[in-house]
């Protein structure tokens, strides 16, 4: 019986939640009717809990805007369990302009910002006309004394008789005389004539220590002790240390910012003034600075003041500059740093310290380059016109300065310019760091070295030696000779600091040769320090025709060279 009941329910025609059901069972004898809606059967036909479902997932996709007046649209392109769903929205019109807002406040000034990187290298310009030619460069090399059955090179310069004389023809010396005459030498210098004087100043033979010195006859060649000291000599006169720089022998009209009267001549002018009653002294004292009116005179006090407020020192360190400051005051300027120059300030009213590229000639100028080799550095374009033998360059290398000078000159194969450098040799090159000298020429600061005559077989020649005045750096050497040797053998060359050889590789000119093929490069490193002894040494001579006339070219940089921008 309970089927037909579950079929009666199922035949049933679709009722709304709150309709009434009326539900008969038809095995009940007592059968009553009951009445139901379907939300309580419902709830009286509730089934048991199924399994849990996989949760749905939504995501947005795309969107697109459509062109105004079009309708909103949503498209799935993914799954019912796990939609993706594409919008579609329409432009909307333009709205009204907005009122204009309120200014806000004025922020605080922002933190300077980093210096940016250095720009490109710009385009080369064109090339100048070519100008005139000038003269030929000569150095003088002054030898001293001259002496005879000495070898003289042109530029040599010697002293003789008291005059100096210039070599205009190499030449070794015979008799001066003779040399003179046949036009080796032209005279420099002319000694001036002597004196009618003679003899010097004559003290006494005893004194004592601070006592005044007198003349003592009517020559003035003798002085003898005055018996008396400075200070007593100042009492006399009426100087004492405090005033003496600044005593005047009477009161000016109108007080200059030179002179200033001293105390004892104030005090007796005024003294003289009130004696004779022209002046009450107690009614003309100045309080104050000096006055220029010709009825009031300063007291000593301020006469004094005066002097001492024109007078105050402000140095207190070694190397500071004093200037005149604010109202002609003696301002202090303290000393710079090596390598800064002087230049004034943006006002031009006070000096200042500066480095060498922002107040002063700038010795470097930066160059885009790279590292070739040990030896080589490629520059970027054509830069013939820049480079030439003897240039000096500079770079760092992570962090440490290198320095070495052009050896060959340059090549161009486009893009690059191929330099060949002597000293330093280069590993790597520090972005930026790459720069040349227009101004400075290895060839200033080169040492020049000569053996005149046959060069012997054995033993050592030491040649006239070199004392560094100054910190230097040793980049290389260029070596070569008059004449070569005509048979075998080589002849070494030995280059050294102190006695200890600054070349590892020694340079060496062949028998049939008459300088080395390329320039040497020193030791990496290698340096003077002030009063170093360099000394150039015959090593090896093993050719049976020796070499004639031995010349050595060193190539020394001053270190300071370095700092300067």
């Amino acid at each position: 019986m309970a089927d037909k009941k579950i079929s009666a329910l199922t035949s049933l025609s679709p009722v709304d939640d709150d309709d009434l059901i009326v539900v008969v069972d038809v095995s009940d004898t007592t059968m009553a009717s009951s009445g139901t809606t379907k939300k309580a059967l419902k709830s009286e036909l509730k089934g048991d809990k199924g399994d849990t479902g996989t949760a749905a997932t939504v995501d947005a996709g795309t969107t697109t805007t459509l062109a105004a007046g079009e309708s909103a649209t949503v498209t799935n392109v993914g799954t019912t369990s796990a939609a993706i769903f594409n919008f579609g929205i329409p432009k909307g019109d333009k709205g009204d302009k907005g009122d204009k807002g309120d200014t806000g406040d004025k922020g605080d000034k922002g933190d300077t910002g980093a210096t940016g990187p250095q720009g490109e290298t710009g385009a080369t310009g064109a090339t100048g006309a070519t100008g005139p030619a000038g003269a030929d460069g000569k150095s003088c090399n002054w030898k001293g004394a001259w002496l005879t059955a000495t070898g003289y090179s042109l530029q040599d310069i010697v002293e003789n008789g008291g005059s100096s004389y210039v070599c205009v023809e190499a030449h070794t010396s015979g008799t001066f005389a003779t040399d003179l005459a046949a036009g080796k030498w032209e005279l420099c210098a002319q000694k001036g004539a002597d004196g009618t004087g003679s003899g010097d100043v004559k003290g006494p033979d005893s004194s004592t220590d601070n006592d005044v010195a007198v003349f003592d006859g009517i020559t003035g060649k003798i002085i003898k002790d005055g018996g008396a000291t400075l200070a007593s000599k100042q009492d006399a006169l009426g100087f004492t240390p405090e005033n003496v720089s600044n005593k005047v022998t009477s009161f000016q009209a109108t007080p200059d910012d030179t002179h200033y009267p001293s105390e004892k001549l104030v005090k007796d002018s005024l003294d003289g003034k009130q004696a004779t009653g022209s002046y009450e002294v107690t009614t003309n004292k100045e309080t104050s600075a000096l006055d220029t009116s010709t009825t009031k005179y300063p007291c000593n006090n301020v006469v004094k003041s005066a002097v001492d407020a024109k007078m105050t020192n402000p140095m207190t360190n070694a190397g500071d500059i004093i200037y005149g400051g604010a109202s002609g005051v003696p301002t202090r300027l303290g000393k710079g740093t090596a390598g800064q120059v002087l230049t004034m300030n943006g006002d031009a009213t006070a000096p200042k310290w500066a480095n060498a590229s922002s107040g002063g000639t700038s010795l470097w100028t930066a160059i885009a380059g790279t590292r070739a080799s040990n030896t080589t550095i490629k520059v970027s374009g054509d830069q013939t016109a820049i480079f030439k033998k003897g240039m000096i360059v500079r770079w760092k290398e992570s962090g440490v300065d290198k320095v070495a000078y052009v050896s060959i000159p340059s090549t161009y194969s486009s893009p690059d310019t191929t330099i060949t450098i002597c000293g330093n040799t280069c590993a790597s090159i520090d972005s930026g760091t790459f720069k040349y000298s227009s101004i400075l020429d290895i060839e200033q600061f080169a040492r020049q070295f000569a053996y005149a005559g046959t060069v012997g077989a054995t033993g050592t020649d030491v040649m006239n030696a070199y004392y560094a005045p100054e910190p230097m750096l040793v980049l290389g050497a260029e070596i070569y000779v008059g004449t070569a040797a005509s048979t075998s053998g080589n002849t070494v060359v030995d280059i050294n600091k102190n006695g200890t050889t600054m070349f590892t590789t020694k340079p060496t000119i062949a028998y049939n040769a008459l300088t080395v093929a390329t320039p040497f490069a020193a030791d990496s490193g290698a340096s003077l320090a002030l009063n170093d002894r360099v000394s150039i040494d015959i090593d090896t001579v093993t050719s049976t025709t020796f070499p004639v006339d031995l010349y050595v070219s060193l190539k020394i940089f001053p270190s300071r060279f370095l700092t300067l921008n």
